[in-house]
Parts: structure tokens; C-alpha cells; sequence
């Protein structure tokens, strides 16, 4: 009668055990997820905002027109298509886009230009914006 309840006993010892391990795995499978979500969304955030001073620069050494593989986006912008390795890629392919949007304010002595980049990806969750001005002296100069 004593093995029986001995028994009874480890077998109901194991069921807690596996019951303890399992909800112990299934945590840690969330945990595991949730950090790889977290990568890839601060990989994301890191080659955009690259890739954003990167144009910014061009920018303002070329001016717009130094952007060669820019598309007009028909709002008054550009955009910019990239692969999932932020390459250069066609529209139909891009995994990432980034908008640019430039406005040009006349202050007399020269042109203070506004632009704006908004980084995206192709299901159009926003990544990151990002804006800078720069000042381009008219041919004047300043009084």
C-alpha cells in the first residue's frame, strides 16, 4: 500500500515539473521574439538614418541634382527605393523607401533650404524622419 502512494506521489511530482518547465519555455519562446523584433526595428533605424546623412551630405555638396537615382513622388518630393540590404533597388523590389522633401526659403542674402526625409518601409510603417537646413549665400552676399 506504502509504494502505491510513493507512487502517486513522483508521478504527480514529474506532471508539476513538466507543467513548471513547459509555461518556463513558452516564456522564454516570447522573450526570444520579442528581442528579435527588437533587432531587426533598431538594424532598420541604423541604415536609414545612414543612408538619410548620407543624402543630407550630397545634398549639400550637389544640391538635388546630385541625388542621380531619386524619382519624383508626386508630392513635391523625392523617393528613394532600397532592398532589404539597403542597396539601391528598382520600386517594385524596394523594401525600404525614403522620401525627401525640400523647401527653399529666400532670405535675401541667400537661400535657407529646409529637407526632410522620411524613411519607410514597404508596408509603410515609418522608420525614422529626420530634417536639416543649410544655408547657400546668393550671389550678392550679405549686407
Amino acid at each position: 500500500m506504502r509504494n502505491r502512494y510513493r507512487n502517486v506521489a513522483f508521478l504527480a511530482e514529474l506532471l508539476i515539473n513538466i507543467l513548471v518547465f513547459s509555461i518556463s519555455c513558452a516564456i522564454l519562446a516570447g522573450l526570444f521574439g520579442q528581442a528579435g523584433k527588437l533587432a531587426r526595428e533598431t538594424r532598420e533605424k541604423s541604415f536609414a538614418s545612414q543612408e538619410i546623412y548620407s543624402l543630407f551630405e550630397t545634398l549639400r555638396a550637389r544640391g538635388p541634382e546630385g541625388i542621380t537615382q531619386a524619382q519624383p513622388d508626386g508630392q513635391d518630393g523625392y523617393a528613394l527605393h532600397y532592398d532589404e540590404q539597403w542597396n539601391p533597388a528598382g520600386g517594385e523590389n524596394a523594401a525600404y523607401i525614403i522620401h525627401l522633401y525640400t523647401t527653399d526659403n529666400d532670405t535675401g542674402a541667400g537661400v535657407l533650404r529646409e529637407v526632410t526625409a522620411h524613411a519607410s518601409n514597404n508596408q509603410g510603417e515609418e522608420i525614422c524622419t529626420l530634417t536639416t537646413k543649410t544655408y547657400h549665400q546668393g550671389e550678392g552676399g550679405g549686407a
